[in-house]
């Protein structure tokens, strides 16, 4: 799986500037030739006193703040889920009392 940063939105907040408070983000997996991409968008805690300058944050540090809100192993099986659908599609039979 690969996970990534798409967009970063900033506000000032209690004297600081650029302060991260969304992040949107996207997971991305490959099988059997078929590729599937779940995106969404996570809320940023307000800075604490390890607060990170915009331009000193990494990636894998935005994306520990996605883990604590995004379950990365349902996100992630989720994904794998949509693939799995398009390698075998699931049938949906009539009832059958119709």
């Amino acid at each position: 799986m690969n996970w990534s940063v798409t967009k970063l939105e900033v506000t000032t907040y209690e004297g600081l500037t650029v302060v991260v408070i969304s992040v949107s983000w996207s997971v991305t997996d490959t099988q059997q030739g078929i590729t599937e991409t779940f995106s969404g968008v996570t809320l940023v805690e307000p800075p604490g006193d390890n607060f990170t300058p915009y331009d000193q944050l990494t990636e894998a540090q935005v994306l520990e703040w996605i883990f604590k809100k995004v379950s990365q192993a349902g996100t992630e099986a989720l994904v794998t889920q949509r693939i799995q659908d398009k390698i075998s599609p699931p049938i949906d039979p009539p009832l059958p009392w119709a």
